[in-house]
């Protein structure tokens, strides 16, 4: 009788082929290249922790974090990161919080944690630099006007661009919004850029913008390039309307592959028309890697409680010692 070798799945970070019992269910089911097995995922859990931990230590003690929203505080050497749980920002506005007292930009589900586990101290003050907030009204668009004057925060131009747009906290004022949005664009704001190109693209807007497809389709390929996943979906939209269906279905693989709901709809609804620019084989890759990228999303939430506990820890006796 002849033997038959049994082709084994290969871990990305070692490199060895590793029998399917050494790997979790959702990592074989990943692309080769992400792919890991159970010892290398652990190691690289513990060092994500590890990092963590050291990072929450400088913050309990006052040093500066790595990741701090330095860029809302007048200092232009920053990232994107939460500077509670320490991953990076969710990119939908209503996602995030932004603290007008300091500028720091901090995830929403960290703050409501915090507020369901300790109701006494959540807004009294804030929890970086124990500023009281400020009222709502005129106290409050003072504060966020000089956020945006004095260090030309983005956050701040964004979030004003949309009170004025609105008539929220202030009176309405469409032409000051463009003006904001504008500002909080060139300054590389993810969301004001695809906002912005929204408007060039459909010649519409607060103020009408002169319809422009090539300046929309630079302010979406500079916001997805930051990471903004509806800008992309934005950018393959548009291409289809235009009937770039090569560019369409690039724009959209990558949308669908970062978690983007429409952009899955809209290939599926592609391979199933006459359109026909997508094939079968490119409709199932992206199907799979929009679940990975959910179940790296349900990975990255549980991760997120476990630091905001920890920050919960080292920071909320002296918010409760506040008078």
């Amino acid at each position: 009788t002849g033997t038959y070798a049994v082709a084994m799945p290969t871990c990305c970070d070692c490199g060895e082929d590793v029998p399917k019992a050494g790997f979790a269910k959702k990592q074989l089911r990943k692309a080769a290249d992400r792919r890991r097995c159970k010892s290398c995922a652990e190691a690289l859990a513990a060092e994500e922790v590890a990092t963590a931990i050291a990072a929450l230590r400088k913050v309990a003690v006052g040093a500066p974090a790595g990741n701090s929203n330095a860029n809302n505080t007048g200092n232009e050497d920053a990232d994107d990161s939460c500077p509670i749980c320490f991953m990076k920002l969710p990119l939908q506005p209503s996602d995030v919080v932004h603290n007008s007292c300091c500028g720091k930009v901090c995830c929403l589900s960290c703050l409501t944690q915090m507020a369901k586990k300790n109701p006494k101290a959540f807004g009294r003050a804030c929890f970086f630099c124990k500023t009281p907030p400020a009222p709502p009204g005129r106290p409050r668009l003072l504060r966020l006007q000089k956020r945006a004057d004095e260090y030309n925060d983005p956050h701040a131009l964004t979030t004003l661009a949309f009170w004025h747009a609105t008539g929220r906290e202030v009176r309405k004022d469409e032409k000051k919004a463009m003006e904001y949005l504008e500002r909080g664009a060139d300054l590389g704001h993810p969301h004001a850029m695809m906002l912005l190109g929204t408007h060039c693209r459909g010649g519409r807007g607060p103020t009408p913008v002169p319809q422009d497809y090539d300046r929309a389709r630079r302010l979406f390929l500079d916001a997805a390039e930051k990471g903004y996943v509806n800008a992309r979906y934005e950018l393959g939209d548009m291409e289809v309307e235009l009937g770039n269906t090569a560019e369409a279905r690039d724009h959209l693989l990558l949308a669908a592959g970062g978690g983007h709901d429409g952009a899955l709809g809209q290939l599926t609804h592609a391979f199933r028309s006459t359109e026909g620019f997508v094939t079968k084989e490119e409709l199932a890759n992206a199907m799979r890697d929009h679940r990975d990228a959910m179940e790296e999303l349900d990975d990255e939430m549980r991760k997120k409680n476990l630091r905001v506990m920890d920050f919960m820890h080292s920071h909320m006796k002296g918010m409760l010692e506040m008078k």
